[in-house]
């Protein structure tokens, strides 16, 4: 008997074994170029927000409020590289001022309750808390001998917003160590 595929007028392949598969349409598509990014695409599409694949929102709606972030200057206003003097850096510097902030406050509303003095002004708070961090990077400084901080150091306050000008930075001397 001759083969059904190339009797005259008769383009089908022969058939292997009965009946055709239902995800025929798939083999051609899965030795395609496109198909690890048509996976990618759709697997990214399930999995969304987890990790560790991201779609980083937090860069797709920036705020409209004022940001803020510290340094430390030396006594001539020259920044310091508080990585190299410390090990910490000024992104850590930052959260810590902002915890120590909190603590004060705390501190402040305990003692209105109680009566114990005069109100501090947000100012007076800061620079308590600011005192407190820079006490802490001398300390983690001591650890390091061969790298020691200028004598007189500041911690540095800036904040950052959008306005009708444009974007503005006010930098702030938040504490000062001798």
């Amino acid at each position: 008997m001759p083969d059904q595929s190339t009797e005259k007028g008769n383009s089908r392949p022969p058939e292997r074994g009965g009946k055709k598969s239902r995800f025929a349409w798939f083999q051609p598509l899965r030795r395609h170029a496109i198909f690890p990014v048509l996976v990618f695409i759709v697997a990214s599409e399930i999995i969304r927000e987890n990790y560790p694949f991201s779609h980083f929102p937090m860069y797709a709606r920036p705020s409209s409020g004022t940001l803020t972030y510290c340094y430390v200057t030396d006594g001539d206003r020259n920044p310091v590289p508080l990585m190299w003097h410390t090990g910490i850096t000024p992104a850590r510097t930052s959260k810590m001022l902002g915890f120590r902030v909190q603590e004060v406050e705390e501190d402040e509303r305990r003692r209105k309750k109680e009566d114990d003095g005069p109100p501090r002004t947000d100012a007076q708070i800061r620079a308590e808390a600011g005192a407190e961090v820079l006490k802490y990077l001398r300390h983690m400084n001591s650890k390091r001998e061969k790298r020691p901080l200028p004598e007189k150091i500041k911690l540095v306050e800036v904040t950052v917003g959008y306005g009708d000008g444009g974007f503005t930075e006010r930098p702030e001397a938040i504490a000062e160590s001798p």
